[in-house]
């Protein structure tokens, strides 16, 4: 495993984990609409690698808007 990568935004941080089987997204904080796009960006760019699997570990959220 790599290093893991780490982005954030207001209220959210997302380390990605490049595991050799798959790579893993933890997010942390508060996902909703004033932050979205950055999940966007992260996740268009995994998948640029072709990955058979994606996890996206949602455990450290302490919110998530519904919309």
């Amino acid at each position: 495993m790599t290093a893991p990568a780490v982005f954030s935004a207001p209220h959210l941080v997302i380390i990605a984990e490049h595991h050799p089987l798959r790579p893993v997204l933890r997010l942390r904080g508060e996902l909703d609409v004033s932050n979205r796009g950055l999940l966007q960006n992260v996740i268009s760019s995994v998948l640029e690698l072709r990955p058979q699997t994606l996890v996206l570990d949602l455990s450290g959220l302490g919110f998530m808007d519904c919309s």
